[in-house]
């Protein structure tokens, strides 16, 4: 993606004047007096507006058009009901990412990562009416409307941009992601243009990271927490719709207070409320009953066709990252979790292997999932949460830059006596910090910067 290529995209730039001074707004969901530093920026043709992150210095510190030799653009999806600046393990990570004095950025004065979570049509309490498709076209007019905004920035580079995507998911936001994986892109129609797809300048990066945190089911989470009798009213209303094409089941509202005991919102049409609770409905992504068939069935669109994200990358890495402890999850032991996340990802890296990557492909994909002690949100005690998301954003042992893999079986026992508790841990040792992660036949050494 380089600033010949990209100049002719299809984007409304951001109007000059107020709307890019820099702000200070203040989070939510804790006490923040001081507020958090960046801007707002309006983007697309719906409206909405994405929150740059800063380190408070003022926006040329993260100008992509800087000598930095490398910058990478962090974007983060909320889930449902969440807007901007709701969640405080996004704003610390952010903070690390946007600090002139971050390990991973190169000097005093520029950083190397852009950190961007913009509002979304479905954000706040409209997710009642809106869809992950639609969530999808607004990430793809965000992500245009930043590449715009870096390819015009002055001094102009004449090099890409964003030499890696990153995309961080929180709940139904991982939905959002694997949706996006998913799409065919060259169908979408963005900034209101009449024709359909992409400018053909538009490309991804070369490289692109997906981190998963709080990647629970929705359809499970539902029928674990609200009344079993009004999820058959809900099934059973589903199926008298069944008949009626998508765009007429997005007209027809889930009677209100049937919709308020079962997906805690009075607004949901029964096109939105298909997605989230009818079994391999458009949002049943992560749900542990799927069968390695149906597993199959949900990733292969990730991996096949000329315009998927895949077919346009030459690194591609899923990371999930959850929590037994998640009130929001069926699984409620780490061995449960193992047990999913391990046909999860062992069924991606075959997707990927059979599409284009591995040794005999060129493209170089990587799966892997840690796991957290802490709540949903992790609202109570972030530091396990933090340290993992901004390792995950940060490791270059994802996208198998640097990453070792030693094949030690024979010690795996050892460790588990020496180490009786599994958990991820972090060993310094001098001057050197090596993150260990266990698996069933090897132990993992990734070697952090």
């Amino acid at each position: 993606m380089t600033a010949a290529t990209n100049a002719g995209i299809g984007v409304h730039p951001p109007p000059s004047g107020s709307d890019l001074r820099t702000t200070t707004l203040a989070g939510g969901g804790h006490a923040n007096q001081a507020g958090i530093p960046g801007r707002l920026v309006p983007y697309g043709s719906n409206n909405l507006c994405y929150f740059e992150f800063q380190n408070g210095a003022g926006r040329d510190q993260i100008q992509s058009g800087s000598s930095s030799p490398s910058t990478s653009l962090v974007l983060l999806i909320p889930g449902l009901s969440e807007g901007l600046l709701g969640l405080p393990s996004f704003e610390a990570v952010a903070a690390q990412l946007t600090s002139a004095h971050h390990p991973n950025n190169n000097n005093d004065t520029m950083s190397t990562y852009r950190v961007v979570q913009p509002l979304l049509r479905s954000s706040y309490g409209q997710f009642g009416f809106r869809s992950c498709s639609t969530d999808v076209e607004d990430l793809m007019e965000c992500l245009e409307t930043i590449v715009l905004d870096a390819i015009t920035a002055e001094p102009p580079t004449g090099r890409d941009p964003f030499e890696e995507l990153v995309l961080i998911g929180h709940s139904t936001g991982c939905q959002d992601i694997v949706q996006l994986l998913r799409t065919d892109l060259s169908s979408l129609r963005l900034n209101g243009r009449s024709e359909p797809g992409l400018d053909p300048g538009f490309s991804f990066p070369k490289g692109v990271r997906c981190i998963l945190q709080a990647a629970v089911s929705d359809r499970e989470a539902i029928i674990q927490d609200a009344e079993p009798a009004r999820v058959e009213e809900v099934l059973h209303l589903l199926a008298e719709h069944a008949d009626l094409s998508r765009g007429e089941q997005d007209l027809r509202l889930v009677p209100p207070e049937l919709a308020l005991a079962v997906f805690e919102s009075p607004i949901m049409t029964v096109g939105r409320a298909r997605d989230l609770l009818e079994r391999r409905g458009a949002d049943d992504f992560f749900s542990t009953d799927f069968t390695e068939d149906e597993l199959w069935d949900t990733y292969l669109p990730a991996f096949k066709g000329e315009s998927c994200v895949w077919s346009g990358v030459e690194r591609l890495s899923v990371r999930f990252i959850l929590s037994p402890k998640d009130e929001y999850a069926v699984l409620k032991t780490r061995g449960q979790y193992r047990e999913f996340l391990a046909r999860v990802t062992t069924c991606l890296q075959n997707l990927a292997d059979l599409s284009g990557g591995g040794k005999s492909g060129g493209k170089r994909f990587h799966a892997a999932f840690d796991l957290y002690e802490g709540s949903h949100n992790c609202s109570e005690d972030r530091a396990q949460l933090d340290a993992l998301l901004l390792g995950a954003v940060t490791d270059p042992g994802l996208d198998g830059g640097d990453f070792e893999a030693l094949q030690l079986g024979c010690l795996v026992p050892m460790w588990k006596t020496l180490v009786p508790s599994k958990d991820m841990r972090m060993i310094v040792v001098g001057m050197v910090s090596w993150r260990i992660e266990t698996h069933p036949h090897r132990l993992f050494f990734v070697r952090r910067s």
